[in-house]
Order: C-alpha cells, then structure tokens, then sequence
C-alpha cells in the first residue's frame, strides 16, 4: 500500500510517485481514465458538472452515451484507485 502520494506522473506510463519516490503504475483499463484522472486533478477541490465532463472526453458522441461510458470510465477509476489504497472522492 502507498503513503499518500505527492503527485502523479504521466510521462511513460502513467503512476503515483510517493513520498519515497515509488512509483506505483495506476493500471487503468481506459486511455479515456487517465485523461479523466490528468483532468480532475488540475481542478482539484472544484466539483465538476458530469455533462461537461462527458462532453470533454466524447464530444462527438451524443448526450446519454458520452454520459453511459463516463460512468463505465468512473467505475473503473474509483475501482484502481481503491485497490491502491487510495480513498477518492471523485465530485463529479
């Protein structure tokens, strides 16, 4: 289990860097995670309107599908970041 990380890296593949300077790949299943994840964590403390975020991350996709695979990616997310021992609260 990691500390609590100082940051996040994206440059190879993508990982928590902890006070040590472990790095600890994130696994996410979805390209469209880690662009989630890059996102939300340049507006930490701010919550986020799904819609808006939905529509970032598939903007030629309509509404109720862009909304459905948010949740998929969601999932998946809150899911690693768990198994890490990672607690997120992903306000969105």
């Amino acid at each position: 289990m990691l500390d609590p990380p100082l940051w996040l890296t994206f440059f190879g593949p993508p990982a928590f860097v902890d006070r040590q300077g472990m790095a600890t790949p994130l696994g996410l299943r979805y390209r469209k995670g880690v662009a989630l994840l890059a996102w939300l964590s340049t507006r930490a403390g701010r919550a986020q309107h799904r819609r808006a975020v939905a529509a970032l991350l598939w903007p030629d996709t309509d509404e109720p599908a862009a909304r459905a695979n948010l949740r998929v990616v969601l999932n998946d997310l809150t899911k690693r970041l768990a198994a890490l021992g990672l607690n997120a609260c992903l306000d969105i």
